[in-house]
């Protein structure tokens, strides 16, 4: 976590950068992690001037953060929970008390994650776990699964005559990135010729997340800034849907880039036979095309270049319906990569269906998890075939109906462009 430091008489940043990371010439981490500091006179040093009584953010270094992940290991205080049994580590302190608990699991967004409880305000316990604006550090275990690693964000009281109770949320790490802006001290912020594998580290670092690559990242981009007014998953998850990736996290915390998983599915579930307990569809008719058009950009060098992509599922049946759009920061050559990329949203966004089934593992008692494949079968969704079907969202959850996973399907090869030759609706 970052630390505090209160700046004394005589201090300048080079001598509080030996303090903490043993070399004067690491001061830059903490101008960046200080926007109060933008603007000042410069010391004798030459570093911007500090004043008795600053009281400065001191971030940890992503070296460091690093090396904290990759040897991280369950905790002795969750060897001992219940295979079933869910638990909290807020700020390493251990919790496992909830009566009801949701934690949803994103495909292209960050995890998410709430709880509730009765709440004691006279134990120490309690009121130094439970603060405003803390944002402590999460671990959530499902047994003895790592499933979470975030940020407690809020947490409220309810007191009633007979009862008082505590409710909970928070996000995975990297949900930060969606709440704030770059330093100001980082603009102007300008790439040129370089790719997300090089990009991405520079706009989390100050916020010590850490960007994992699962796929190949593409091509660079010719030249992409940040604006001071783009939070900073509005930048990076533009340009991951430009190179046909999807941007979330790890249960590690950690920022990853991926495409959608395709291959066998891990989990079969049919109507009628636990534990299958319910379906849905959902089918967005005014976002579903005929032909997909993409084009990049014109400039003074060169004309524009295009690729269509056709739905024959549509075509054979006579329906035209187009679509058109610019692909911005897009070359010649990866236009047709970016169009398919395109298709494979529309297929992901216009048909999707809800499962709910009991428990939170499969047959073989792993726990079930976003991007992996599952078969289905449901007439009464309209799912006449049985079909796989990637999970785009799933929540875990525990009512009075006991432990229950609800979880988000489309259609396998969304996101990607892969589609199926047969869709679940056919006979």
């Amino acid at each position: 976590m970052n630390r505090t430091y209160t700046v004394q008489k005589n201090d300048v940043l080079a001598k509080i950068s030996t303090k903490f990371y043993g070399v004067p010439n690491k001061y830059n981490l903490i101008v960046n992690a200080n926007p109060q500091l933008l603007g000042r006179g410069k010391a004798l040093d030459g570093t911007p001037l500090i004043n008795k009584g600053d009281i400065l953010i001191i971030p940890d270094e992503t070296e460091n953060i690093i090396n904290q992940t990759q040897k991280e290991k369950i905790p002795e205080k969750v060897k001992s929970v219940s295979d079933n049994a869910i638990s909290i580590l807020i700020d390493n302190t251990l919790f496992s008390f909830w009566t009801e608990y949701s934690i949803t699991f994103e495909i292209d967004t960050f995890d998410t994650f709430s709880f509730s409880a009765p709440f004691d305000s006279d134990l120490q316990i309690y009121r130094e776990a439970f603060r405003p604006f803390n944002y402590k550090p999460v671990a959530i275990y499902y047994g003895q699964d790592l499933i979470f690693t975030g940020v407690l964000l809020a947490d409220e009281t309810t007191l009633e005559p007979d009862e008082k109770s505590i409710s909970i949320v928070g996000y995975s790490k990297p949900g930060i990135l969606n709440d704030c802006h770059m330093p100001i001290s980082s603009f102007p912020l300008e790439f040129n010729n370089q790719t997300l594998k090089q990009i991405s580290p520079i706009v989390c670092k100050p916020y010590g997340i850490i960007s994992s690559f699962l796929s190949p990242v593409g091509n660079p981009f010719e030249k992409v800034s940040i604006d001071i007014e783009t939070d900073i998953f509005s930048f990076l998850s533009g340009l991951a849907e430009q190179r046909g990736l999807l941007i979330s996290n790890n249960v590690k915390g950690e920022l990853i880039y991926y495409k959608s998983q395709t291959g066998n599915s891990v989990a079969s579930f049919k109507q009628g036979e636990l534990p299958f307990m319910s379906c849905s569809n959902s089918f967005d008719y005014q976002s579903f095309y005929s032909h997909i058009t993409g084009i990049t950009q014109t400039t003074e060098e060169k004309k524009s270049a295009s690729y269509t992509y056709i739905n024959n599922y549509l075509v054979k049946k006579g329906i035209m319906r187009c679509f058109n759009f610019i692909a911005e920061d897009t070359k010649d050559s990866e236009i047709k990569q970016a169009t398919l990329s395109m298709a494979g949203r529309m297929f992901g966004e216009s048909a999707s269906y809800e499962l709910t089934i009991q428990g939170h593992r499969d047959k073989d008692g792993n726990l079930l998890k976003k991007n992996t494949i599952v078969s289905v079968l449901s007439p009464g969704a309209m799912i006449y075939r049985e079909t796989n079907f990637l999970i785009k969202s799933l929540t875990m959850s525990r009512n009075n109906e006991g432990d229950i996973t609800e979880m988000e399907l489309v259609l396998p090869g969304s996101y990607s462009g892969r589609i199926p030759e047969v869709f679940p609706w056919e006979e």
